[in-house]
């Protein structure tokens, strides 16, 4: 439970919304112990069945133009960025976290 606290403590500030529709701001704010425990209890339940929700890793995607010279109709001109959900980069950082520490890299 501590260690989502944190995560959500260190939380950068004016990233776009995901898919959930909650911000890192949102989250910060309204961080309560009832609101950590239950993002504590999602995420360890979702590491332990290895069941991941359906609609849990959705991002939303938004075309970029790479040169505004260009004219915007071509593929080629365009790049895609991908906005993660909130919970989703959650879940990342402590299986990140967990990784470290269950893991050693070789000598060599």
């Amino acid at each position: 439970m501590k260690t989502t606290k944190n995560i959500i403590k260190n939380l950068k500030n004016g990233k776009a919304v995901g898919f959930s529709g909650v911000s890192n701001e949102m989250l910060k704010n309204g961080n309560s112990a009832e609101i950590n425990k239950t993002i504590t209890y999602l995420m360890e339940w979702m590491l332990n069945t290895a069941i991941i929700p359906k609609l849990f890793n959705i991002s939303i995607l938004k075309p970029l133009i790479k040169d505004c010279t260009k004219g915007s109709d071509s593929l080629s001109n365009l790049r895609p960025l991908s906005i993660s959900d909130l919970y989703t980069s959650i879940f990342e950082r402590i299986i990140i976290m967990e990784v470290r520490q269950d893991h050693k890299d070789h000598d060599h």
